[in-house]
């Protein structure tokens, strides 16, 4: 299954970027996440200058994980979207 999400943020791109690249803040926005590790590259170092996040999906799908992929495709996209609201909803609130 292969899905794409969008999320428009109504900040500057310099604080998008600040906010986004800030460690301490994925803890903030992605209440999933349990652990964070570097592996390689220079921290800080900005990447594409664009305030529009794109998450491009794709999952392989093998036993049961088959049928829900099937049945219900919607509820990835959604959970897909939900992690890109939360973001945006966290740094338009942090520049308030």
């Amino acid at each position: 299954m292969k899905y794409s999400n969008e999320v428009v943020i109504n900040l500057p791109l310099e604080k998008v970027i600040t906010l986004f690249d800030s460690e301490e803040n994925l803890f903030k926005w992605q209440p999933e996440l349990l652990s964070l590790e570097h592996l390689s590259g220079e921290k800080g170092k900005k990447g594409p200058k664009t305030a529009c996040w794109r998450s491009d999906s794709h999952f392989k799908f093998s036993g049961f994980m088959k049928l829900m992929g099937l049945f219900m495709p919607g509820a990835f996209k959604k959970q897909s979207q939900q992690s890109l609201d939360r973001f945006k909803a966290f740094a338009e609130s942090s520049a308030a």
